[in-house]
């Protein structure tokens, strides 16, 4: 099990508990550096590109679905530009391929990346029939 703490000088550290008596190990989490930042985004992208070969073609209306979470010091009702607060709830027509495909952190940002689609062409099964299925946050 991992779990995450910033000491006093901001740094964060990993505390690892493992073993038979369960001994917890702490490992100073060292800020990311350009290059390391860079080739975690290189790899997020080329994962992302792989899964989406694996995907059928993209129909001429489509849509993107993407969630924002804030520190709690952001004001309730801030919308960055260009995006809008969901207006109910959306749905997919049958239910969707679902996968985690990365993440990118930093010591000031974190980024993670999951794929929901309905068209992944290795699921032939579930398109008999109109199912909604609501999207959910994760």
């Amino acid at each position: 099990m991992f779990s995450f703490s910033h000491n006093e000088d901001g740094r964060v550290e990993m505390e690892l508990s493992g073993g038979k008596k369960g001994a917890a190990k702490n490992t100073p989490f060292k800020s990311a550096d350009m290059e390391s930042i860079r080739f975690q985004v290189c790899r997020l992208i080329r994962t992302l590109v792989q899964i989406c070969r694996t995907l059928d073609q993209v129909p001429s209306q489509r849509y993107l679905f993407m969630r924002l979470t804030y520190t709690e010091n952001t004001p309730e009702l801030y919308e960055p530009p260009f995006f809008r607060a969901t207006e109910g709830q959306s749905y997919f027509m049958r239910p969707p391929f679902h996968m985690h495909v990365g993440n990118v952190a930093t010591a000031y940002h974190a980024v993670g990346l999951h794929v929901k689609s309905i068209l992944d062409s290795a699921d032939y099964g579930t398109s008999k029939g109109t199912q909604h299925e609501p999207a959910s946050r994760d």
